[in-house]
């Protein structure tokens, strides 16, 4: 049996306890101390925004254009950003022409009995405050501040794209950490055009 959890969260509220319990289930828990819980968050939002952690620069999912109907850089984007952080190759990650992507993380020793979990989050946002030929270039296409914990563009004109963005980096932080943890076999699928009426979810091949 599948389990699927949807990361549909624009929040950035995010704490060890949520991101472990997704992937715990049926397996030991795994304890977290608060410094821990500060240091998964800046890697979390290093995946979404860049520039957070300068030990590992990373361009971030705001740098990458990804409205719905767009898939020519985001998913190259996250192809080569999944191999980094995995010891996946390329053929290891999956795609399809609609834009979706998956692939497989093995049950970590001892959990292999327990059933599969599926992590899904979508790939697309909403762009605001563009017009439609600066929507091709960059979603955000302003500079991002980090203020008081919270995140916005520097002119307050343009949308971040939190919606599912925070979803697909919490995806790949889990993914970077895996062996951190007890788990069962996990999928991520990352889906496309949710925001257009979940074009991409009804496309997954039912294989997957």
């Amino acid at each position: 049996m599948k389990k699927v959890i949807n990361i549909l969260t624009p929040l950035l509220v995010v704490t060890s306890t949520t991101i472990m319990n997704f992937t715990m289930v049926g397996c030991n828990k795994h304890e977290e101390e608060d410094d821990d819980m500060t240091q998964m968050t800046k890697e979390v939002l290093n995946e979404f925004m860049g520039n957070i952690i300068t030990e590992e620069p990373v361009a971030g999912l705001t740098s990458v254009p990804r409205p719905s109907r767009y898939h020519e850089k985001i998913v190259p984007y996250l192809k080569n950003r999944i191999s980094q952080i995995t010891s996946l190759s390329d053929d290891d990650i999956h795609t399809d022409d609609a834009g979706n992507i998956y692939f497989d993380l093995p049950a970590s020793s001892g959990c292999e009995d327990k059933d599969m979990i599926i992590l899904q989050g979508h790939t697309d946002m909403v762009v605001a405050g563009m017009t439609e030929e600066e929507k091709e270039v960059n979603p955000i296409n302003a500079e991002l501040d980090l203020k008081n914990n919270i995140i916005h563009s520097k002119d307050y004109k343009t949308s971040l794209g939190a919606d599912n963005g925070i979803g697909i980096a919490i995806m790949l932080y889990i993914a970077k950490h895996i062996n951190d943890f007890n788990h069962g076999p996990i999928r991520f699928l990352m889906t496309a055009d949710e925001e257009i009426g979940m074009v991409g979810a009804a496309a997954v091949d039912e294989k997957w």
